[in-house]
């Protein structure tokens, strides 16, 4: 019986005909994300910064375009976001057009 071992031990045990490991087993190697280009960065001057912000805004209902390059750095992301860009954008339709409906419904009609 002095060959059983609990089960609770974390270390191998190890025969006489068994050798220790040499070396460590290797991390993998860690990619280090890469950072936004400079070409997806608001310009420097006040207007077309704001004129870029609106842009952003309307199109990606976001301000910057930071959170589409964490998107596209995944496998896939382009796949992913534009399904849920067409979502997006359906809603909006289905709102605008209960809006437009609603508008033109509640509205007094022009006198002749």
């Amino acid at each position: 019986m002095s060959n059983v071992v609990p089960y609770d031990t974390t270390e191998h045990p190890m025969n006489e005909n068994e050798a220790p490991p040499l070396r460590r087993a290797r991390k993998p190697h860690v990619k280090h994300p890469k950072p936004l280009p400079v070409h997806w960065k608001p310009p420097l001057s006040f207007l077309p910064r704001v004129i870029f912000h609106t842009i952003c805004c309307c199109l990606t209902f976001h301000t910057t375009l930071d959170f589409m390059w964490e998107i596209f750095k995944e496998p896939k992301g382009w796949e992913n976001f534009h399904v849920q860009y067409l979502v997006q954008l359906s809603q909006l339709s289905t709102v605008q057009g209960l809006v437009l409906t609603t508008v033109a419904v509640s509205s007094p009609l022009p006198h002749l």
